[in-house]
Formats: C-alpha cells, sequence, structure tokens
C-alpha cells in the first residue's frame, strides 16, 4: 500500500536506549510504501443485529457495525471512508464510515451507514440482500474505495481508489 501524509504528526520508535517519541513532526508532504501489513483488512465482519434507518423509493439506509481486524503495526485515523458495495457484481449501494480509527493488531467496531439503492436500479440484489439477512444467512458483500464521494479529501484519494475488500454480512438470528 501506499501512503501520502501531511500535516503534524508524532512518531514513536523503538531504540536501544527504549522507546523514543517525537512530537510536533512537521511532515510538508511524504509518500511513503508499506509492505503488504495494509492488505489485512480482509477480515471484515458485521455484527449480527443492524438498524435499518429510514426506507422509502429512494432505497433503505442500515446503519449496521462492522468489526474490522488490523493485523498490521500501524495505527490509524481517517476521517471519512466511503465505498461503494457490490453484490453478484452489481453495485447496491454505498458504505460510509467517519471517524475510522484502527488500533494496531486490534479490532475495532466501525459504525457505518449503507445507503442501499432502490431494489429496482439492482435489479433484485438488495431485496437478495435483505432476504439473506433476516433468513440467517452470512453473506459477503464486495466493496471498493469511492474517492469521488462529496467531502472525501484529496489526500486520501489515490488511497480509495486502491482499496477493494469485502465483509461478511452475518444473518440475524431472531
Amino acid at each position: 500500500a501506499t501512503i501520502f501524509a501531511s500535516g503534524v504528526g508524532t512518531a514513536t520508535v523503538m531504540t536501544a536506549m527504549g522507546e523514543l517519541t517525537l512530537t510536533g513532526v512537521e511532515v510538508p508532504g511524504l509518500t511513503v510504501l508499506v509492505p503488504a501489513a495494509l492488505d489485512g483488512f480482509k477480515h471484515m465482519k458485521s455484527e449480527e443485529v443492524f438498524d435499518i434507518v429510514s426506507a422509502d423509493a429512494k432505497g433503505i439506509t442500515f446503519n449496521p457495525v462492522i468489526l474490522v481486524e488490523n493485523p498490521s503495526i500501524l495505527s490509524m485515523f481517517v476521517p471519512l471512508m466511503p465505498t461503494e458495495a457490490s453484490l453478484g457484481g452489481v453495485d447496491i449501494g454505498n458504505v460510509i464510515a467517519s471517524n475510522v480509527a484502527l488500533t494496531q493488531g486490534s479490532t475495532s467496531a466501525l459504525t457505518t451507514m449503507f445507503n442501499a439503492l432502490p431494489d429496482a436500479q439492482t435489479g433484485g440484489r438488495v431485496a437478495e440482500m435483505v432476504s439473506h439477512y433476516i433468513s440467517g444467512v452470512d453473506y459477503v458483500l464486495p466493496t471498493r474505495g469511492l474517492p469521488s464521494y462529496p467531502g472525501t479529501l484529496d489526500v486520501l484519494k489515490p488511497s480509495l481508489e486502491a482499496v477493494s475488500t469485502a465483509c461478511t454480512i452475518t444473518g440475524s438470528s431472531r
């Protein structure tokens, strides 16, 4: 993965004398190539129960909590992470996560908004997804970054273009 950073930051490194923390580090613009560590965000899973926030002719909005395992050595905070979901190769809506905080070596719970398109626009895929959920059937929902989403920071757009992952949606047992 390639990360572009700018601003003021803090860095902590291990030295022969112990941990060293540098604060107020000015980063005018730095591109860092990170080995496959960031490719580890492949084990996302929704919590079993999520709310339907609204439903009308424009579509359905869900509020799922997504559990993201971060096996990498990096922690990160991203103010807005928009992705586009598909099912059976058909785009079915946007999944938007705000204030994404991923801690190294742990699992984080992200509250998201999933704005599903009207079923007529998706060839019945949204109805299929809801049917799986209600029937208690788990399914995999592929997602990819959506850099054109309004409010996305320009500095994050190249990284979002490279995001391609999937989330297991846990079927309801109720």
